[in-house]
């Protein structure tokens, strides 16, 4: 049973319509708490702020589709934080162990986003 029908049979009618009319801001609403509390779970939220203060307007991150809810811009800012987050690793284990110099290039598909 889906959360819709959940609430049809579980609210009283006058509470269930309210609910309706509002249906995609309480989706929205929800995605992105959900989102943001996963973010603070993993420790990432502080990193994901401070990749929102480098590159404030994600908008145009993608050339097929526009960011243009509350929601995308928090998925996509949630990915960011995680896909860097493991590049962070990644660079720490590689200056850990090499002893050499290295270059990093960031061939990608997007805005750039990351290399900022």
């Amino acid at each position: 049973m889906n959360l819709k029908n959940f609430l049809c049979k579980n609210l009283p009618p006058h509470l269930y319509e309210k609910v309706r009319k509002h249906w995609h801001n309480f989706k929205e609403f929800v995605g992105v708490k959900s989102i943001e509390k996963a973010l603070h779970e993993q420790g990432l939220s502080e990193f994901a702020y401070k990749l929102s203060k480098i590159v404030p307007d994600i908008t145009y991150q993608y050339t097929s589709f526009k960011l243009n809810t509350e929601y995308l811009v928090t998925k996509v800012r949630a990915l960011h934080a995680f896909q860097l987050s493991i590049v962070k690793e990644a660079i720490k284990l590689l200056e850990k162990e090499s002893t050499n110099n290295f270059t990093i290039v960031d061939i990608g598909d997007s805005a750039g986003t990351h290399i900022q």
